[in-house]
């Protein structure tokens, strides 16, 4: 079963990812794959957006042994931030963020689509250690958030490259072909998030999308 849902916000989008967390009530069943896709330090609000979404997970029992953060890190100890080695969730600097223990798996010129699609599909390159692979099965949960800047059909990583609407599609029917998930939810927090549905495929295991409220705007209010 495929369902696409509109989420009103960012916070929406985060409460969605606790009720799914919580779902199975066994998080030996549960994964999550975290995913800020830009660079630079004009995109600090994609980082801290991923971190948030990190916190909560880690807040409500899942441990970081389950879920793989793929983060630039390049903003907590960016000479332009004043508040070096943390990261807010907004301008009131009431939540912070970047704990001294966060474990980035995938970070800077690591978070690439290869390193995301290989993920989904469970390919894993020599050498790559086992804290960096998503280990699920047929009778697991796994989450995907994303955030970062889209358009149509498309989510940017690292302003290098971009995972498209068909990437997702091959990414997903790989994984279902591999009997990798039981429920698949994907949260995607960007411009045009809709349309990153629009190929997923249809298919005996639930697969569901939440959206952030940006889909029609353009990429400047992202």
């Amino acid at each position: 079963m495929f369902k696409c849902t509109r989420r009103a916000s960012a916070a929406v989008l985060m409460l969605a990812c606790v009720s799914f967390a919580v779902f199975p009530a066994c998080f030996a069943k549960t994964w999550a794959i975290v995913a800020s896709t830009s660079k630079y330090w004009l995109n600090y609000r994609h980082q801290a957006n991923a971190l948030a979404m990190y916190s909560v997970l880690r807040r409500f029992g899942l441990p970081d042994s389950r879920i793989i953060l793929m983060l630039a890190d390049d903003a907590a100890c960016n000479a332009r931030n004043t508040f070096s080695g943390q990261v807010f969730l907004d301008r009131s600097h009431r939540i912070q963020l970047y704990p001294t223990d966060v474990e980035v798996d995938y970070r800077g010129n690591e978070v690439t689509v290869d390193s995301f699609l290989n993920l989904l599909a469970g390919r894993v390159a020599d050498g790559i250690p086992i804290s960096k692979t998503l280990r699920s099965n047929a009778q697991d949960n796994v989450l995907v958030y994303l955030t970062g800047h889209g358009g149509e059909e498309f989510l940017k990583f690292r302003d290098s490259e971009v995972l498209s609407a068909w990437d997702l599609r091959l990414g997903v029917a790989e994984m279902y072909r591999k009997r990798r998930y039981r429920r698949l939810v994907f949260l995607i927090d960007t411009c045009q998030a809709a349309t990153l549905a629009h190929w997923l495929p249809s298919s005996g295991a639930e697969i569901e999308v939440g959206l952030g409220n940006r889909e029609e705007q353009g990429e400047e209010s992202t």
